[in-house]
């Protein structure tokens, strides 16, 4: 299967809980499938790490995000009624970057880690795939 995951940090397996739960998720299901990791970056990312992902995955994309545009993030969508971790994970380069992967790639399954990226794939309900 053709497989999107989306993630708030880039997966290593030296870094935050959640970071490590998507490298072994993403080292488990790159086994028997084709993965495409989109996934935003608070700090540089070293090249071991990253090498290792361009190993697993099929694409690999970063995207830097800083506390400060997390910061104007939440002010900017204060009222939207979403979730402040939502509001503070919101890029829209990722969101138009995931557009373009989506229409080329036509995955299977477009995962968003956590619910802090969940906005991400909620414009692809309506195309018949499974969004996590």
């Amino acid at each position: 299967m053709k497989i999107i995951i989306i993630s708030s940090r880039f997966p290593s397996i030296n870094g935050k809980p959640d970071s490590f739960t998507v490298y072994h998720l993403i080292k488990h299901l790159s086994l028997n499938h084709e993965i495409i990791l989109l996934s935003l970056k608070n700090k540089e990312v070293s090249v071991e790490c990253l090498d290792e992902m361009k190993i697993l995955c099929k694409q690999v994309y970063t995207f830097e995000h800083t506390f400060l545009k997390g910061a104007l993030s939440i002010l900017i969508r204060f009222f939207n009624l979403k979730p402040l971790q939502v509001n503070f994970f919101w890029n829209r380069y990722l969101n138009k970057k995931l557009i373009d992967v989506e229409k080329k790639f036509i995955p299977h399954i477009i995962y968003s880690h956590l619910i802090r990226t969940a906005e991400y794939g909620k414009n692809f309900k309506e195309k018949n795939r499974k969004i996590g």
